[in-house]
């Protein structure tokens, strides 16, 4: 079972471009084939929702993220410190005091 799914997954994209062709070529060569198309077009639909919902996932996160920063920056008291930050000044508490936290 293992030797199987090995060769399946190192050969997939050559099976799935195999069938491809040959799902074209029998649909060119035998006569009624557009019967089938009345099935076809709703499979080939649903995967395409399917991959619209997939990068439409990314999408939602970095949207996500981006309002969850932009509400945490709006928490900060940034008008109540008495100077800049910087990197080296950011790890002071002394300087995290004068900002109120």
């Amino acid at each position: 079972m293992q030797k199987i799914r090995e060769f399946l997954e190192n050969w997939q994209i050559s099976i799935y471009f195999a069938t491809v062709a040959l799902a074209g070529a029998i649909a060119m060569l035998v006569p009624g084939t557009t019967v089938l198309e009345a099935g076809v077009n709703p499979a080939l639909l649903g995967r395409a929702d399917a991959r619209l919902l997939l990068a439409a996932i990314p999408a939602l996160l970095i949207v996500q993220m981006l309002l969850f920063v932009t509400g945490l920056s709006r928490a900060v008291p940034w008008e109540r410190c008495k100077r800049p930050c910087s990197a080296r000044s950011v790890r002071s508490r002394v300087h995290l005091a004068d900002c109120g936290f």
